[in-house]
């Protein structure tokens, strides 16, 4: 599995930082810790570095020196840093004051999380482009045809359409993609993956042939009656017949 992409989760509400924790871990990241300061985040990212920040945009919202905004200004201009602002549909005149420093993004809470992934990956995204401009509130990031991963040092783009097997693996799922042997973990369900994550244009290609695995079936090189295969891997067969296989794999959708 590769390394994973670390977040820093800036809240002062712990009931809302616990549960974006658990989204953000069972989307397949790593949370370095939570701050509920300005102080405790500052220390935090000085020990951590992380690739991006959860940011409440209301933090100390009463105080200058150390509010969200001030700790957006730290991020922005002296660690060249990502981060997505936390916020509530309240928060619109905040929001404007705080377009100058060039969040990742907004997300409105409460936060689902397929929103919250593709908000990350556009952010990482955008980090690297480092060109275009964040998504508002009013605007929420839609689903993406590829996400990031973390390969050393470097975030590694990896297309949808290249991930040739979904496979469900105790409380995770784990992806496959074609040329190279890194896997991806995202926490939950199959379905959830498939519906949630994977942009619309893929699903008609995404098969399950078995309790625990979906196959892209543009993928598949060859077949008989207990197997499907893409490449070397192998993947059992207990939901099609053989004859079913030919017509599936013969009257495939339009390519990708």
């Amino acid at each position: 599995m590769a390394d994973t992409i670390s977040i820093l989760i800036v809240e002062d509400e712990l009931l809302i930082a616990e549960t974006l924790r658990y989204s953000v871990e069972d989307l397949g990241f790593t949370v370095i810790g939570i701050a509920s300061t300005f102080e405790q985040a500052i220390a935090l990212i000085d020990q951590h570095r992380p690739d991006l920040t959860l940011l409440d945009i209301n933090l100390n919202s009463e105080r200058t020196t150390d509010s969200g905004l001030a700790l957006a200004d730290r991020l922005a201009n002296d660690y060249r840093s990502a981060f997505i602002f936390l916020t509530a549909y309240s928060d619109y005149d905040t929001i404007l004051q705080a377009t100058r420093l060039r969040p990742g993004g907004y997300l409105i809470k409460p936060i689902n999380p397929a929103t919250l992934f593709a908000a990350i990956q556009t952010t990482i995204e955008n980090q690297i482009n480092s060109t275009k401009p964040a998504a508002t509130a009013n605007q929420p990031t839609q689903q993406r045809d590829f996400f990031f991963i973390k390969v050393g040092n470097r975030n590694v783009k990896i297309h949808w359409r290249n991930v040739y097997c979904l496979e469900a693996s105790k409380n995770y799922v784990q992806i496959r993609v074609i040329g190279t042997p890194v896997t991806y973990n995202v926490r939950g369900t199959l379905s959830f993956v498939q519906q949630q994550l994977v942009p619309v244009a893929i699903q008609p290609y995404l098969k399950q042939f078995s309790r625990s695995t979906v196959i892209n079936i543009q993928h598949v090189t060859h077949f008989d009656a207990d197997f499907v295969y893409c490449g070397s891997f192998k993947a059992g067969n207990s939901r099609f017949s053989y004859k079913e296989l030919q017509v599936l794999l013969t009257d495939l959708p339009a390519s990708l």
